[in-house]
């Protein structure tokens, strides 16, 4: 008997449409869903409102300066209930 996967990772074309039926075992990663790879004007946004929120001390960079956290750490984690 066949048991099917848990989850189905699909890399979808760069059209607009896939084409294609999916069950809710699929995770879809859409290359360009949003922009150019190579376009970081969203990302540079979102950090620009990050540090627009006055608590650059808690977010950290992380996994070779890849990305930024909110870190659990700092401010006893109170944060999290703000």
């Amino acid at each position: 008997s066949f048991d099917p996967p848990s989850m189905r990772l699909i890399v979808g074309p760069r059209d607009k449409n896939f084409g294609r039926k999916y069950t809710v075992n699929d995770v879809v990663l859409a290359p360009n869903l949003f922009c150019d790879q190579s376009d970081n004007t969203i990302y540079d946004n979102l950090l620009s409102e990050l540090k627009k929120t006055g608590q650059e001390k808690l977010f950290t960079l992380w996994h070779g300066d890849s990305h930024i956290i909110a870190d659990d750490k700092k401010m006893g984690g109170r944060w999290k209930c703000q």
